[in-house]
């Protein structure tokens, strides 16, 4: 059976990581001898077979050893096939492979920030990407972007969007707390949209007497800011301490889900949320950003609200659709989430896409 490499910064927290360990799970049950690679020096939070080699790189100096260290381990990698789920890390480690062509090369791209690109996915786009035999995206938004802009990959495009699974992520209604529960489950980044997101429930707040707490659990992404400081700082500054609480990553989501009665992600861009599809799993109603594929999950006024991530009063306004709720209407909410849920997360179709991919 074919060798399957996995190469990835960790699996320490969030969406791409996530369906890392997921993908590699399934690919072992079904007869793949799979190793995942990654270099951050951070314990994983997702559970891996016991089937599934583990490998972490150990990297240090400057950024040109740094590379290096990424050449000679790859090209001296006996693997059949590599699957980088980021950019990032397809530039890392697809010059080891520019001549072994042997080597089935998979790549993915997840949550595009159209016109930002950074100076690597450029040379990703123009160089690297021409040597891959497949650029998978996890939403449609994505490969149709790719499809445009990048004429010369448009046949190596193809979606498998995330998977979630339906029998852990399980339905319950909302306990209709006294005071509303809203959680949010991602990184502390920009691109999640944090600073404006706190001008939006500080415009909430001066418009409803509804009381409310907002919990944000995320991983600190700190690169030349403290990401997290800079939201909590935000907070204080708008006095809302008493209804925003941050938290640290969560690897038991599936826990706190039935806790709250509605699920919020602000986001300026996604690819495809497993923040979104784990919590329509759970029948939860949702206040979401309609950008990307979010709208597949989430019917506006079906199963929740979409708000223009841009605009503070667009996401106030969504708040408030949901608080002019009666528990009549929430309910039926709650179901739809999960018939969503239920029609988009199939097993099998997600891993034999993977497969297909694998063995052509």
């Amino acid at each position: 059976m074919k060798k399957i490499c996995f190469f990835t910064p960790g699996l320490g927290g969030g969406g791409a990581e996530r369906q890392v360990a997921i993908l590699c799970n399934m690919l072992v049950e079904k007869g793949y001898e799979t190793t995942v690679v990654s270099y951050l020096d951070e314990p994983d939070q997702y559970e891996l077979s016991e089937k599934v080699n583990r490998v972490r790189i150990n990297v240090k100096g400057k950024r040109i050893r740094k590379y290096f260290s990424f050449f000679s381990f790859f090209f001296r990698l006996n693997v059949d096939c590599l699957i980088c789920f980021q950019p990032a890390e397809a530039f890392m480690a697809m010059p080891s492979f520019l001549l072994r062509p042997k080597v089935k090369v998979i790549v993915g791209e997840r949550n595009l920030a159209y016109g930002n690109l950074l100076w690597f996915e450029n040379i990703n786009y123009y160089l690297f990407y021409r040597r891959a035999n497949s650029i998978i995206s996890n939403n449609y938004s994505q490969k149709n972007h790719l499809y445009k802009t990048y004429p010369w990959l448009r046949k190596k495009l193809n979606v498998i969007t995330n998977y979630t699974d339906v029998e852990k992520f399980v339905f319950s209604h909302s306990l209709q707390n006294d005071i509303k529960r809203i959680a949010v489950f991602a990184r502390y980044t920009p691109q999640k949209n944090y600073e404006r997101f706190a001008e939006a429930i500080k415009l909430l707040k001066a418009n409803t007497k509804l009381k409310f707490i907002i919990d944000w659990y995320g991983k600190n992404d700190t690169f030349t800011i403290d990401n997290k400081a800079t939201f909590e700082s935000r907070i204080k500054q708008f006095n809302l301490s008493d209804c925003i609480i941050t938290h640290d990553v969560v690897n038991n989501v599936q826990e706190l889900l039935p806790l709250y009665d509605a699920i919020c992600l602000p986001s300026l861009y996604e690819g495809f949320s497993n923040s979104i599809s784990e919590a329509i799993s759970c029948g939860k109603v949702m206040l979401v950003s309609d950008v990307s594929d979010n709208s597949l999950m989430v019917h506006n006024d079906e199963n929740g609200f979409l708000f223009d991530p841009l605009d503070v009063r667009s996401i106030a306004d969504a708040f408030l659709k949901f608080f002019a709720c009666d528990n009549k209407r929430v309910k039926e909410m709650e179901i739809k989430s999960r018939e969503i849920a239920e029609s988009l997360f199939d097993k099998e179709r997600f891993v034999n896409g993977y497969i297909a991919e694998i063995e052509k």
